[in-house]
């Protein structure tokens, strides 16, 4: 994650690092949040919006409502609440071993990890988080969310979820939290094609990425599948550092538009594998967003890429964290996200595949998904 002036939110918990220790704070700081509005969003809100900043009653609340109805990834976060966050983080070392991804229809989907706790007990990839500990999660963001499910290692935490395509009744799950690692990077074979799973985007994975590249390099497979279901992005520049692992030089690896300017970036040498004769082959889903589309839309340029699966989650805007003086922090949308050399964009619309033939298939809960959102 980048801080002012450019930046992708992974997890809002780790700017609780930023934010210092808590001071006294009566109310929010309507002005500065303004002129930040004013300065740096992606699209400039009605005259309300600074109107209801600037009511003589705004509280945080009043502050998030107001954000949230011109940029729906917008907030304010008090230091009061940062610190609290901070603290309970600390204490949290026990999780469930799951991502929360949020879904076009804004509920919470469950992704597992192959041998987590969560999987153990029986919850599968796709399934729908309702509440925990019988909290309804709706409305919630998934940070808020996962810092719920977080706590002390070894303590139950109670999961209420409805599995689609099945009795839309909800069931209830008694967990265990435990010390769950996430994992980032696997290989495994596809009738004889190396499979490389991505499960997120961090500084790690491009290291780890390059280093499967090097195994491969003495015989480059003819075909190379790329897997990016259910991965819902994390840090933009590890995304675009990791698809110019593949792009020959020159190539537009990013491309992207603020309200002052627009800017491209290309890769600034031949990656390991721009010279293969491979066929990559990525798979895509329902819940395959943010810098993980920033990744497919920078190798579909590529003439040797064949994209299957589901159209993805639509999402192509950046946000970027500030850091405001009495400690708080903001999150905006500061930038659109462009397929490379052109003038629109992926949000809402979503990557369409090339086909739907294989990874699609092993997710039917994603395809009537898509009918719903389509409606």
């Amino acid at each position: 994650m980048r801080v002012h002036p450019r930046g992708v939110v992974c997890a809002i918990w780790a700017a609780c690092m930023l934010a210092g220790a808590a001071v006294a704070w009566a109310g929010p700081p309507c002005e500065e949040i303004a002129g930040h509005v004013r300065r740096y969003a992606l699209r400039q809100p009605d005259p309300g919006l600074f109107e209801a900043l600037m009511a003589p009653a705004a509280d945080d609340a009043a502050v998030n409502a107001a954000l949230r109805r011109f940029d729906r990834y917008a907030a304010w976060y008090p230091p009061e609440a940062l610190a609290a966050r901070r603290s309970a983080g600390a204490a949290a070392a026990g999780g469930v071993g799951m991502d929360l991804v949020q879904d076009r229809l804004d509920q919470l989907v469950c992704i597992p990890y192959a041998g987590g706790p969560a999987q153990q007990a029986g919850l599968r990839y796709g399934d729908e988080l309702v509440a925990v500990d019988g909290k309804p999660v709706q409305g919630m963001a998934p940070e808020e969310v996962i810092q719920t499910i977080r706590g002390a290692e070894g303590t139950p935490v109670m999961l209420q979820i409805r599995r689609p395509g099945s009795d839309p009744a909800t069931r209830e799950w008694l967990l265990v939290r435990q010390k769950v690692e996430a994992p980032l990077l696997e290989r495994t074979d596809q009738n004889g094609t190396p499979c490389l799973r991505l499960y997120q985007f961090t500084p790690r994975v491009r290291v780890l990425l390059e280093r499967e590249l090097a195994r491969m390099a003495a015989k480059p497979p003819a075909r190379l599948i790329l897997d990016l279901r259910g991965n819902n992005g994390g840090d933009l520049e590890s995304a675009v550092a990791c698809a110019e692992l593949f792009l020959p030089r020159g190539a537009i690896s990013l491309h992207s538009r603020s309200a002052s300017k627009e800017q491209e970036r290309r890769a600034a040498q031949d990656g390991p594998a721009a010279s293969w004769r491979s066929r990559l082959i990525v798979w895509q889903d329902g819940l395959t967003a943010s810098a993980a589309e920033v990744f497919i839309s920078a190798l579909v340029c590529l003439d040797r890429t064949d994209v299957q699966g589901l159209t993805s989650a639509g999402k192509a805007s950046v946000q970027t964290l500030f850091r405001l003086k009495g400690g708080g922090i903001l999150k905006l949308t500061t930038e659109q996200l462009l397929f490379p050399g052109q003038v629109f964009s992926w949000q809402d619309s979503g990557l369409r595949p090339d086909t739907f033939a294989g990874a699609g298939s092993q997710n039917p809960f994603f395809v009537e998904k898509k009918k719903e959102a389509s409606q």
